[in-house]
């Protein structure tokens, strides 16, 4: 059964929107769960910053129809969040790679796959317009996990 764009979307953005809810005390990065322990809600908010940077390529592919000044915005919310944000997409990694039981790595992987399709494929189907504001809202949604971001080194 083909799954709704709805859904495609849902996903996508909360991936990007869970992240902009983190805390502060996300800063304790070095606090990782023992492997086979459950993960901890920080650890998840890394995973979640962690999938936000895997899915650059493909929002900045999605994003190739919107307007010249869209397309910037995204690209250069991507380059602020990989600067700002990289210690926290490393630790991020470091979850994913080895505390992630296998199971949940392998629903993380298909997450992950999909929401690259989302954006990569179901974005084909919007009008220029409509990847335009879909891009804006990405970048929107960027640029505020920035701003909390350059907040915390400050």
């Amino acid at each position: 059964m083909k799954s709704s764009w709805i859904h495609h979307r849902l996903l996508g953005v909360s991936l990007l929107t869970a992240t902009i809810t983190v805390p502060a005390y996300a800063a304790g990065i070095t606090a990782h769960p023992v492997p086979g322990q459950p993960l901890g809600e920080n650890a998840q908010r890394l995973i979640n910053l962690y999938t936000t940077f895997m899915l650059k390529d493909a929002v900045l592919q999605a994003c190739t129809r919107s307007m010249e000044q869209t397309r910037m915005q995204v690209n250069h919310q991507y380059i602020e969040y990989s600067r700002l944000a990289l210690e926290y997409i490393q630790a991020g990694r470091l979850v994913v790679k080895k505390q992630l039981p296998k199971v949940d790595l392998i629903a993380w992987q298909s997450k992950l796959a999909n929401s690259q399709e989302y954006y990569v494929n179901g974005f084909s189907e919007f009008s220029d317009e409509r990847v335009t504001l879909e891009c804006q809202q990405v970048a929107n949604a960027l640029e505020a996990m920035n701003q909390r971001f350059a907040a915390l080194r400050y």
